[in-house]
Parts: structure tokens; sequence; C-alpha cells
């Protein structure tokens, strides 16, 4: 006879197990059903805590079980069962055969699949496979829940809920029988095995519950006797344990056909120990337990069985005074209770016990103190209705609920509550505790972040997302998917930047010898794809097939760039400028200094190999066989576990390949072949199914799980993550393809209801997240802990908790509690003074004790302790931003300095500092000396760009790029007479290498921005001979610019012109410059100046050519030129000298000239630079407000008011459109950025000499 051990805790059912586990033969294997792998370690170690040891146990599902048993009764027939993919895949053929059909049943069906918008094959397939997991799906549920209803109807050919032809029942009946039906596809394939001979024997596949009708019609014509007079059982017992709900399919298998095979023990959680009433005309054993617990509870006068209305109407009548929490939550518990208790020939065994913290021990069980979760679960138990009065109960730690900003500090505050409960109670341990998430995906990467980094808190990861969050998971499915691309750089480096992806090729597979080889240099790899102006595309053909027609020449790719390394490898390097000729087109070499050979060599060899292997796979048609084995040799040639935590996940991987397989069972066409699209939709699903376990389960630090169904076992402290408020419970959303939700008309109606929408035992998502909680709510032993993230992170919002919160606290204000619950609402940043009691002197340690709001993070602390040393120093010295590094000694400043940097970096930033500075950045700093200071201290000569995102091919030239191919192609133009100077000419010689190189845009872009550039040099020309009178001839004899330094590679490459006039730099000595250095620093100034024009005369010109307006702040380069020359004794006395801006639209300006003197230009140039190298001049302080309100001519404290109200209009723009030099560079938050105290000081001393000279 079949047993129901119930009981309201898992751990008190681990005592009826080992009874029952004790009766067997010690050599024999014990099979026990669990529903997931934690149920399994759980029972293992508990049955060994409990008996000393746990052997001979052979865990198994209920369908496997199932199965075994079904299979004994095939004589001279072997039968497996149907895997999901062999189904789906057929599914996928019939979807395929039904896009052509003009059947109107199938319109529906076909508008998904194929929609009138144009998309691609990869969509469509994409969709397929979408379509036919959730047909699948459905399929199942409707064998397992609606076998009697709905599928035999289908079997009868017949409707079995809607009888319009053309509704969703019909065109999902015709999928079923094109499966499963007469002539269906799987039912062919097993007809045509009875047509072989013995010797070609093969396997028949059936669905389960095909399985259990065919078996019990096998039965009933062995057997004179029915099979329910079968007594002696033909195995050993079979232990289900821990279930929380079964289909109808399921019970009817283990009561009708399994419990008369063997011995059955169903081992189940019951809330409640009063559903014992809801039963019926039982037995005797079972009145001897209603008797039993008269005792301990009260009797409920409800039904003691189900009653015909409430069977036709699927629903079970409540009292309204029940108890809330079972009210609320309980349905899918009570209603699979019920069903249970409706086979006669069950018996019962009740194992309850009152709520606590619980020893497993046959003979004692020790509950602690009550405490508010504790009469919570002793009130479910007893079923005790909703109060009419409070119990007066102060709050406790034993239901805390907690309001955090963001998902982080949502797990830092679990982490820290983590430690202080530990740390407080001796019994409690850290595996005695749980953090559970219904989103495992969303908090996996914040839950390892905080536990392993900041708080050193050890954890087990029972089932992580092996998908998104697994680096080994992204390299594979970006190798994989590398042929759906165009093998863009971001493509290729997506994938080769994985830490995964193999950083040696260090064994030779094809003979024993090991050799050693280096590294590879990735970084290098994408330095050189950049350099090469790799964007996207294998070769031109392979851009063509991507829809890049305009692309006539050979750019922009990956072969062109391995072709051009070649070429600078063989040619000798006095060739590096030359073009070489290549088929139709000519090569540019790439310059690659010879210790860079051996890499160059290894970066084109991976590269090719990953594009040769990858790059026809969707062009490839193979069985699932071949399609396995060939994505495990990809797979294990180019990725590898770097950690033992990879391990798992990489044999998972190759697993998965291979499983691939599992598409060629089942196929009545034995050569049926299938295209890559199929098979990596296959490949992805295999891969979201498959979990991740890290550590030692229940033996290494917290679990952490998500919140999966059936999975009640019993931690003393369990944390429940994400529990807002239409994120838990998972709100319902009613399927339109699932008929089990269709209204069913009553004939005749009852109790007034003219449709039935369900049946008992139905779950929907939500009910089951419900029930989910309720089982944790009664099996948790101490602590219950939710959190909840309370914050929008866009609007800043307020956030409810989830709605069971709000059910929870609305019955503790009620019913328990003597004042209204109360929340523990986190601050937003970890190091808020909150946390920390003894650094604030207005709140007392013991009251933020009663928050509990414990803070265990050290970094925390420290951030805290400098925040409460601010506030202190700004309560005794107000008014003070910062203490000024020039009152703080030298012999207190250096030791700091030291310890903080090491001696190199001092070094490199002392030579950094006072080595070089350049004219252009001496414009910068006065454009914007924020923006100059932050570029220049990191490093950023201009806005940092991610190299490996770069993708597009360039349409246009940036501002850069434009401005340097103008005055490259002015100046070559200066080396041509009148009568030889082509404008057309020149352009197409100095442009034709770029484009090669793949820095120019090329085809329509490339001739529109041509005519666009040629434009604006006649422009520059026409302008500058009206302006200065003279013929072409005349001025390329008289135009020159100064170089102050060293040549430059660039500048010799491309040749020295007799218009370059090369000058010893300027050197200004200075003591004490920056904090680094004590002795004399010298700085040299370096770099190039516009152009200049003089003849016989004492007439210079200093010439400003601009491609774009022309602004006020071009002035500056007039101005700098001449203080540099002046300091450098180029400018001699006596001349008269003119400015003069000539911009790309013909509009040409010009400026008087002061000349300043030597000593003017030396003073003014030795302030600048130290202003420059003093971080404290970094202000935000842009040149156009100093240049527009110079016009207004103001007093020193008007400028200054006047001045905020300008920054402020200013600032009230979008960023990109403020009108300033500021809004340019690395800081991006400028209204956070203080302006400078003394604005009119600032522009006397910076632009007061510009002012005189420049004459406006």
């Amino acid at each position: 006879m079949p047993c129901l051990h119930y009981s309201n805790r898992l751990d008190r059912l681990i005592v009826p197990l080992a009874q029952e586990l004790d009766k067997r033969d010690p050599f024999d294997t014990a099979d026990i059903v669990v529903p997931n792998f934690s149920l399994e370690k759980w029972i293992s170690l508990k049955l060994a805590q409990y008996k000393g040891i746990a052997a001979n146990l052979s865990f198994i599902t209920l369908e496997k079980a199932i199965y075994q048993s079904l299979n004994k009764n095939f004589q001279n027939r072997k039968c497996e069962l149907l895997k999901q993919e062999t189904i789906q895949s057929r599914l996928m053929d019939v979807l395929r055969e039904k896009l052509v059909t003009a059947d109107p049943v199938w319109g529906p069906v076909r508008s998904y699949l194929n929609p009138e918008l144009e998309i691609n094959y990869e969509a469509i397939e994409h969709r397929l496979f979408q379509l036919s997991g959730r047909i699948l799906s459905l399929f199942k549920e409707y064998e397992y829940s609606r076998n009697e209803d709905l599928i035999e109807a289908w079997n009868e050919g017949r409707n079995a809920f809607d009888m319009n032809p053309q509704s969703t029942e019909s065109w999902q009946r015709g999928l079923w029988n094109d499966l499963f039906g007469k002539e269906g596809k799987l039912t062919l394939f097993n007809r045509n095995l009875n047509d072989l001979n013995e010797e070609e024997f093969k396997i028949e596949l059936l669905t389960l519950p095909q399985f259990y009708r065919i078996s019990r019609e096998n039965q009933k014509n062995n057997f004179s006797d029915k099979i329910d007079h079968v007594s002696v059982p033909i195995t050993g017992p079979l232990h289900i344990f821990g279930v929380s709900y079964l289909s109808r399919f399921h019970q009817k298998a283990l009561t009708e056909y399994l419990s008369h095979l063997r011995e059955i023990h169903v081992y189940t959680l019951n809330p409640c120990m009063e559903f014992w009433e809801d039963v019926k005309s039982l037995g005797e054993a079972r009145s001897d337990v209603r008797r039993s617990l008269e005792s301990n509870r009260m009797i409920l006068e409800n039904p003691k069985s189900l009653s015909q209305t409430e069977i036709i109407q699927g629903e079970l009548f409540q009292n309204e005074e029940d108890n809330p929490f079972l009210q609320a939550w309980g349905r899918p518990g009570r209603e699979n209770i019920r069903l249970l208790n409706q086979w006669n020939d069950w018996n019962f065994e009740p194992w309850f016990v009152e709520p606590g913290p619980l020893i497993a021990n046959e003979n004692h069980f020790e509950s602690l103190e009550s405490s508010i979760l504790t009469q919570i679960q002793h009130d479910i138990l007893c079923r005790q209705p909703k109060r009419s009065s409070s119990l007066n109960m102060d709050q406790d730690n034993s239901l805390v609920v907690m309001a955090c900003a963001n998902p982080r500090r949502e797990v830092e505050a679990v982490a820290n509550m983590i430690w202080d409960l530990v740390s407080n109670d001796p019994d409690l341990k850290l595996n005695d505790c749980a953090v559970i998430t219904h989103d495992m995906e969303f908090y996996q990467h914040e839950i390892e972040q905080v536990f392993e980094s900041i708080y050193d808190l050890p954890f087990h990861l029972v089932d992580g997302i092996s998908g998104s969050a697994g680096r080994l998971e992204d390299a594979a499915n970006s190798l994989l998917g590398l042929c759906f691309t165009e093998y863009s750089r971001r493509d290729l480096f997506k994938l080769i930047n994985n830490p995964c992806f193999i950083r040696q090729f260090a064994e030779n597979e094809h003979t024993t010898k090991r050799r050693n080889s280096k590294e590879l240099q990735i970084e290098k790899w994408l330095k050189w794809a950049d350099e090469l102006n790799v964007f996207f595309g294998i070769d031109n053909e392979s851009q063509k097939k991507h829809g890049y027609e305009h692309l006539e020449k050979n750019i922009y790719h990956w072969e062109q760039a391995f072709q051009r390394m070649t070429l600078g490898e063989i040619i000798s390097s006095d060739l590096y400028n030359e073009t070489m000729p290549n088929c139709n087109q000519n090569l540019v070499p790439f310059e690659l200094p010879d210790e860079f050979s051996g890499e160059a060599a290894r970066f084109m060899l991976i590269v090719r190999s990953l594009i040769a292997d990858t790059r026809d796979m969707t062009e490839w048609k193979m069985k699932g066989k071949e399609w396995g084995l060939y994505l495990h040799s990809l797979i294990k040639t180019y990725l590898k576990p770097i950690s033992e935590a990879d391990k798992e996940v990489f044999h998972n991987l190759l697993k998965n390949a291979i499983s691939i397989n599992d598409l060629d069972i089942g196929q009545l066409d034995e050569n049926r072949q299938f295209g890559f699209s199929t098979i990596i939709e296959f490949f992805k699903q295999k891969q979201k199914k498959s979990l991740m376990h890290r550590g030692h389960y229940l033996a290494e630090g917290v679990t952490v799980s998500s919140f999966q169904p059936m999975r009640p076992i019993p931690f003393k402290a369990v944390f429940l993550l994400g529990m807002g408020e239409g994120l838990f419970p998972t709100p319902y959303h009613r399927d339109t393809l699932d008929l089990r939700y269709i209204p069913i008309r009553l004939n005749p109606p009852v109790e007034g209801r003219l449709f039935r929408e369900r049946i008992l035992g139905d779950v929907s998502v939500t009910e089951r997240d419900r029930y989910m909680f309720l089982e944790t709510l009664v099996s948790t032993g101490k602590h219950l802990v939710m959190s909840y993230v309370s914050r929008n992170d866009r609007t800043d919002d307020e956030l409810n908790p989830s709605s069971i919160i709000q059910t929870l606290i609305d019955e503790l204000d009620n019913s328990y509690l003597k004042k209204k619950f109360s929340e523990i609402e986190h601050p937003l940043k970890s190091y808020s003074l909150e946390y920390f009691p003894e650094l604030n002197e207005s709140e007392s340690v013991e009251s933020v004790k009663n928050k509990f709001m414990p803070n265990y993070d050290p970094a925390s602390y420290r951030q805290a302790r400098a925040l409460r040393s601010r506030e202190i120093f700004d309560q005794k010295f107000p008014g003070y931003q910062r203490i000024s590094i020039d009152i703080i000694p030298d012999e207190l400043k250096h030791p700091f300095y030291r310890e903080l940097y090491n001696e190199d970096y001092l070094e490199n930033v002392s030579k950094k500092y006072t080595q070089k500075v350049s004219i252009s950045r001496i414009r910068k700093f006065l454009e914007s000396p924020l923006q100059s200071t932050a570029r220049h201290l990191l490093g950023m000569e201009e806005d940092l760009k991610d190299i490996q995102e770069i993708t597009e091919e360039p349409l246009v030239l940036d501002r850069l790029s434009e401005w340097s191919v103008l005055r490259k192609i002015w100046d070559n133009s200066l080396k041509t007479s009148e009568a030889e100077h082509d404008w057309t000419k020149l352009y197409n010689l100095q442009t034709q290498r770029m484009m090669l190189e793949g820095k120019m845009p090329v085809s329509i872009f490339g001739e529109a921005i041509q005519a666009k550039h040629i434009r604006i040099l006649e422009s520059w020309q026409k302008n500058l001979i009206t302006v200065l009178e003279r013929n072409w001839d005349t001025l390329t004899k008289n135009l020159f610019q100064f170089h102050f330094g060293g040549l430059s590679e660039d500048l010799v490459n491309k040749g020295i012109s007799d218009s370059y006039r090369f000058v010893h730099p300027p050197i200004l000595q200075f003591e004490n410059l920056d904090a680094f250095e004590e002795d004399k620093t010298s700085i040299e100034i370096h770099g190039k100046t516009e152009w200049w024009y003089t003849d016989d005369s004492k007439n210079w010109k200093c010439i400003y050519f601009c491609e774009r307006q022309i602004k006020e702040k071009d002035w500056l380069r007039h101005f700098l030129n001449i203080v540099v020359l002046r300091e450098a004794n180029i400018i001699p006395e006596g001349v008269s000298l003119t400015g003069i801006c000539i911009s790309a639209e013909g509009k040409v300006t010009f400026r008087k000239i002061n000349i300043p003197s030597k000593k003017q230009s030396k003073e003014y140039l030795s302030n600048m630079l130290q202003e420059i190298n003093n971080g404290k001049n970094a202000v935000l302080i842009p040149v156009e407000s100093m240049l527009e309100l110079s016009k207004e001519k103001l007093s020193g404290s008007d400028y200054n008011e006047r001045v905020n109200d300008w920054m402020a209009i200013k600032l009230q723009h979008s960023f990109g459109n403020m009108g300033i030099s500021s809004q340019y560079g690395p800081v991006k938050f400028l209204e956070d950025v203080p302006l400078p105290q003394n604005p009119y000081q600032l522009m006397k001393s910076r632009l007061g000499l510009f002012f005189e000279t420049v004459s406006t």
C-alpha cells in the first residue's frame, strides 16, 4: 500500500525516510526521486548525519522511475523516450512545410514566421525555433494535465474546446497529428521499424504518456486478472521526496500502475496539518492520525472530500475566516494535497512538529524561544483564522525587510547582515545561510563581486546562469556567431580579447614534442588593426556580399591588411614610403619593426585560421552528428578553461556540442542534413539550460541559489533578493497559445458560473511563486530577510516592495505587532555615517544597532572616516575648499609623495612636466585650463576612443584629420610654380596613399570631401594673392614657417621644403617649479608656427588659414607665435606686423599687431609655463568668457559677478551646445566644477598682454 508522509518541515521527513531505508538489504540500491540536484545533496548529507552513513542511494527523476518500470513490460520491443530536441526538430520540419501551404488555418503561423516586412533567413529560423519550442512545451503540458480532455479528442480527429476550423486549437491539432497522428512523422518512423529484419532492429521513440498507454494495453492483453490485483512488488520501494507538485498523469501513473509493482513512499511538505480534515472516507490509519492531532488543534467544519461542484467548477471553496497566509499563497499546495488525498489506497503518516530551528534526532526535537517568524509558522500549521485583535508582539530580527537604492547596495546589505548574524549567534554557521534570488542572471555578477572581492564571504553557487554570465559561454557564442557577422574589428577582437580564447599554441598535436610559445600580444594586434584601418569584411568579395557595393578597391578588410603587413616584412625600410603594385591595385607597405615579425606572423595565422574555419558555416549542410563533431573540434581548438571553476563549464560546452547528434534521431530520411542556423539555435538552447555550480554544497559557506519551485530546503537564515513589485511574484501574462486557459462552457451552469477557466491542479507562474514563498516561510529556522530596490535608477522615483511583502506587513501590523512594522532603509552610499555611530557624535551606538544596519567593509569605514573628518574641518575652518599644498612643509610633503608614488613614476612625471612644452599646449591651456590640464594628466592628446569598437569606414574626416590633410596639401603646393599648379593633382598625390591605407572616405563620400577641400584650398590661394597683392610665384618664395625643436620623422619622410625655417627652441629656467623637483628646471618650447610672409620691406604678416569660420579665439595663434618668436630673437626691432585670418568660405580679417618687447614676452611665457605646471590653475574659465566680457570694460568686482552669470547661462545648455572650449575634453559634468574665486585677475594675467598686442 502506498504511503504518504506529511510534515511542515523537510528535515523532519528525513526520519521516516531513514526508517524505511533501514528495512532494505544494505547491499540493495534504494531509488529516491528528487526534483533537483540541491535536494539530492541535502538528503545525502542529512542521512549521513542521522545514520552515520549514506550509501547505495540512486537519485532519479520521477519520469525515469516511471519509464524504468514501464519498460519491463515491453517484450520483444525496444523503446526509448523521445528527447525534446528530437520532437522540436520534427516540429520545425512540419512548420517549414506549412509556410508554403495555402490552407487558411495556417495563416496566423505564416504571418508570424514570414511577415510582410522582409526579414533575413536567420531571423526566420530564429522565429521558427522559438515557436516550435513554445509549442513543444505546450504539447508536454497537454499530455501531463489534459490527456483525457484534449489529446484523446485530437487523436480522434476533432477539436476538444474550440470548434472554429481556423482557431488556434485547429492548427495546434494539425501540428500534433503531423507528429503523433496515424500518419505523423514520428508515428511513421516507429511503424517503419516493424518492417525491418531482426538484425536491423532499431529503437521506437515515444513520449512518456504514450509509453504508459501502450504499456497498460499490453498488460490488459497479457494478464487474465487486472493489474490492480498484482500484489507482489517486482522491485524495491520507490521513495519520492520533496516534490511539491504532481501532474494528473504522474498521480495516475503512481496510483494506478506503479503502486502495484513496487511500494511507493511520498514525502511531501504540508505547511498546515489541518488539511488532514479536508480528507474524508479514509481507512483506520487515517482516523488514528486525526485523533492524534485533535489535542493540538481546532476541529474545522469544512467539507472532508472534494464535492462534485468543486470538481466541475475547478475551484476549492474556502472558509472566509481561514488563515490569511494560506488564503493568500497556499492554493497550489492545497489543491495538490487534496488531489493526492483522493486516491483510496493511500496510507497516511503525519510528521508535523512545532515551528523553530530543529535538531534532527529521532526522539528529540528542540525548538527555541518564540519569535514573530515562529508564531506565524505556528499559525499556518494550526490553520489559525485571522485574528480580531493583535498579539502585541515586539518587532525582532526574525523577519526583516530592507529597502536599498540599487542591486549592488542590496547585495552589500545582505553580506553585512550575514556577517553580523554569524558573529553574534554561536549556533549559526555560514552553511546555515542561504541567499535566494528570483533573477539569478541579474544578481549573479553582483553577488560574486561583493561576496568575493569586498567581504571575503565564502559561498556556494548552486545554479548560476551558465549563459551571459560565463566568460566561456561568451567566448563560445562569439566563436560560433562569427559566420553571421561582417568579421568586423569588433567581432574578431570580442572573441580574441576574451580571457578564455587560447593564449598559447604550445603543443604540436602531430608529434610528441612540446615547444614553448610566447603568450599572444593581443593589445599589439589591436593596435595594428587600428593602424591598418581594418573595419569590416574578410576581403572585397565578402564586403560586397554584405552590401558594400561602393567599395571598389581593397580597403578596410582583413586580407588587404595582411597583404600590407607581408609586404612591409619583405621590402627594405627605405621603400616604406612607396606604393607597390598588386594585381589591379597598389599596396602601401606597413612599417613593421623586425622584433615584431614573429608576432605579426602569429596574428595573421590565427585570424586567417579563424576566418577559414568559420566563414562558410552558414552555407554548409551536414548531419547532426557531423555538426556535433565539428563544433566540438572548433571549441577545443580556440577555447580553453583558465580556472578550476571554468572546467565544468568547458566540459558542458563540449558535451552540448556532441549532443547535436540527437537531431538525427527519429528521421525518416537517414541522409537528412541541417543548416547552421538551426544548429546554433539548438546549441544555445542547451547552453541556457546548463546551470553552473561552484563550491561544495552545504559544506562551503553561504548557499546562493535561484528561487526555483519545489525547493523548500530548510535553512536557519534565508535572504530573499529582488523582492520588488512587478518582479516577484512573476506577473501573470495570459498565453494566447495555451489551450488550457480557454474558457469551457458549463452546461448546466454551476452556482451561477457559465464557464470554467481551469481545472484543479492548474498552477500559474504567479501562484507558483507565491507558494514557493509560503514554503520558504514555513521552512526557515531563525531569520527571514527580504530585500528590494526602492529607487528607480533613472528617474529616482520610489519603488514599492512585492505584493507578498505588503500582504505580510499588513498582517503583521493588524494581528501580531504592538507597533507598525518598520522597514530598514539603507543609505545610497556604503560609507554613510549612519553605519558608523562611533564617528557620528549626534547618534548613539545603541540607536544604530536598533536599526540593524551593520557594515563590515573596511573600505567603507575609511571613506566614512574621511567624510567625517571633512565635516569637522569645514565646521572649524569654514570657507576653505581644500588645504593648499603651498602651506605644507617639504619635510612632510616629500615623504608623502614617495609613499604615494614610486620612484619611476616621480621621474616620469618630472620629465613630463619639465622637458618640453609645445606651443599648441600653451594655446589649449589658454582656451580651457580645466580640460587642457585634465587631458595632459591623463595622457590624452585627444578624446580617447575604444579602438576595438571602431567598425565604420570614415565617411567624413574628423576636424583634426581634415586640418592635417589641408595643411599638408598647402605645404606641398608651395613647392610648385604657378604654371605647374593643379589643386586636383596635388590633392590626389597627398590622399592616394591615405586612401590605400584606409584613412580617407572613398567612392561618393571621397568625391564629396575632395570637392569640399579643393574649394577651400582655392579660396585660400585666391584670397592670399588678393590680400598680399603678389602672384603665386612670389608668394611661394616668401611664405615660411618656423619650426622649433628636433625634426619629426613624419616631416623628414614627406620632404623638407624651402619654406621651413628651423630655429633653436627657446629655453626658460625655473626654480622649484613643482613639488617633485628641488633643482632648477629647464623648459623647452617646441612646435611650429603659422605661416609668415615678409619680403625686402619691413612688413611682416602672420597668416592663419582656417578650415572653418573665423572665431575670436583664433587670434591666440598669432599672439603666441609673436611672443615665442620675440623670445627666440626672430622678429627684429622696428618692423610693422599684421595678423591675417583667411577662412574656408573666403572671409578675410586683419588685425594690427603691437609687437611686445622681449622682456614682456619672456615674462609672459614664464608666467604661463608656471601656471600650466601648477594644478591649482586648472579652473573652469573658458577663453570665450574672457574675450567676450573684456568688451564690456567692467571693474574687478563687476567683472567677477558678470562671469558667474555668463557661465550660469552657458551651463543651462546641453553639454555639446554650450559654445565654449571647455565643452571638449575628459571632464564632462561642468556644472559640478567650481568657478575660480577671482576671474578678473586670471583674465588680466593671461590675456592682458594679448589685448595689448592684438589690436581690435
